[in-house]
C-alpha cells in the first residue's frame, strides 16, 4: 500500500451520550475510488460537528477501495463499510446506506469529493430551525482532478434561498441550487418519498429533489460546504447521454404530475433515448460546454475559454459556445451582460434545462 493511502490516526470519537445535537449519518457510495476516497473519508473525520457516523457502501469495486475503507473503519468505530457482492449502481447503494444508518439527518458525500470542515456545523442548525425543510445544501468550491482549486460556485446571493417548485419551473427544469454531494437530507422526508428511485441508474438525485419539492421546502445556504472534483476526462460519452436522457424523463414526469397527468416513464425514456442517445457528438460538445460554465462560475476565464472553444470545434452548428468564449474576454466574463438576461428569465442558470423550447426537451408519452 502506498503512503497516499495510509489512514491518519483518528482522534478518539466523542462519547455520543454527551451530545445534545442529532446524529448525522454521512453516506458514501463508492466504486473504484481508490485514488480519492482516503481524502473524502478524512474530510468527514475533520468535521467540527462531531456527532456523526460514516457509512460507505462499496459497489463491488475491482480496485483497493474496500481495503482502504476497512483500514479507516478499524481505527475509527464511527466508520462502517458495507460491500455489495455485485455492482448495483449509486441509487441502490445509497438506499442500502440509508437503511443501515441511524441518524436523524443524512449527509451525502461522493467518494471523490471533499467536505469542508464546517459543512455539518453550517447545515445542521438550519435544518433544526426549519422543520418543514427536507434538504439543506450549500455552495461548492470546484477543484480539478489533481486538486487544483478553480474557485467558488456562483449562484447569486441570498443568505438562504428557497428552491420552490415555482422557481424550478421558472428555470425550465434546471434545479440550480446545490450539488447532490453538498446535501443534508431529513430522514423522515426520505422515507416519505421512498428514498432514491432505483429505476434511475443516473440522475436519481435530480429525481429525488423533484419528488421532495412536492411536499417540502428545499433550502440553500450561500456558504461553501464541499469541494467538488471536476473530472471531465472521466465521464464517458455514453454516461453523459444517459444522464441527459434520464434527467429529461424525471423532469417530464414531475412537470406533468403537477398538471394532473400521468407520464408513461418507460415509453418516454425510449423516446428520449432515441433523441439523445444516437450520437456521441451531442455529449461531446455539451460536456465541454458545461465544464466551461463551471470554470466561468469560478472566474477562471482563460480555462473556461479553452473549454468553450473546444465545444464549438466539436459542434460548430452550436454558436453559443463561441459566444461564451468571446464573453470571457470581457470584464468579469461578461456577467454584466448576462445577469440582466437571467433576471428577466431570458436565459436560465443551469447548463442543460429540459424545458419546452430547449434543445434537451422531450415530449412525454402519457398513460392512457
Amino acid at each position: 500500500m502506498g503512503p497516499a493511502h495510509m489512514p491518519r490516526q483518528a482522534a478518539s470519537p466523542p462519547d455520543q451520550h454527551l451530545h445534545d445535537e442529532p446524529l448525522v449519518s454521512v453516506i458514501m457510495a463508492a466504486w473504484n475510488s481508490e485514488k480519492y476516497i482516503a481524502e473524502a473519508i478524512e474530510s468527514v473525520q475533520a468535521q467540527t460537528y462531531t456527532n456523526w457516523e460514516l457509512i460507505v457502501v462499496d459497489d463491488a469495486s475491482t480496485d483497493r477501495t474496500p481495503e482502504i475503507v476497512q483500514e479507516y473503519a478499524e481505527r475509527d468505530p464511527r466508520i462502517r463499510l458495507l460491500r455489495n457482492t455485485e455492482n448495483q449502481g449509486p441509487a441502490p447503494s445509497r438506499n442500502r446506506a440509508i437503511r443501515e444508518s441511524r441518524g436523524e439527518f443524512i449527509a451525502v458525500l461522493d467518494s471523490n469529493d471533499i467536505a469542508l470542515p464546517n459543512r455539518l456545523e453550517v447545515t445542521v442548525p438550519v435544518m433544526q430551525q426549519n422543520p418543514d425543510v427536507a434538504v439543506v445544501g450549500g455552495l461548492a468550491v470546484y477543484i480539478l482532478e489533481d486538486g487544483q482549486e478553480l474557485g467558488l460556485q456562483k449562484l447569486g446571493t441570498c443568505p438562504q434561498c428557497d428552491l420552490t417548485p415555482e422557481r424550478h419551473l421558472a428555470h425550465g427544469g434546471a434545479f440550480a441550487g446545490f450539488h447532490h454531494t453538498a446535501a443534508l437530507i431529513r430522514r423522515e422526508a426520505l422515507r416519505a418519498v421512498g428514498g432514491y428511485d432505483e429505476w434511475f441508474p443516473t440522475s436519481s438525485d435530480y429525481n429525488l429533489w423533484l419528488c421532495l419539492s412536492e411536499q417540502y421546502r428545499l433550502l440553500r445556504v450561500d456558504r461553501p460546504v464541499v469541494r467538488v472534483r471536476l473530472c471531465p476526462g472521466g465521464i464517458s460519452f455514453a454516461k453523459q447521454r444517459l444522464q441527459i436522457t434520464y434527467g429529461a424523463v424525471a423532469y417530464q414526469r414531475w412537470l406533468w404530475k403537477q398538471r394532473g397527468h400521468r407520464v408513461d416513464v418507460e415509453a418516454t425514456f425510449r423516446r428520449a433515448l432515441a433523441r439523445f442517445g444516437g450520437s456521441g457528438e451531442r455529449a461531446t460538445w455539451e460536456l465541454l460546454y458545461v465544464t466551461g460554465l463551471r470554470c466561468a462560475q469560478c472566474a477562471q476565464f482563460r480555462l473556461a475559454r479553452s473549454y468553450f472553444l473546444r465545444s464549438f470545434l466539436a459542434n460548430p452548428r452550436r454558436p453559443r459556445a463561441l459566444l461564451r468564449a468571446a464573453l470571457t474576454l470581457l470584464p468579469d466574463g461578461g456577467e454584466f451582460l448576462l445577469d440582466p438576461l437571467r433576471r428577466r428569465g431570458l436565459i436560465g442558470h443551469g447548463a442543460s434545462p429540459w424545458g419546452e423550447g430547449n434543445e434537451w426537451h422531450v415530449d412525454p408519452v402519457f398513460v392512457e
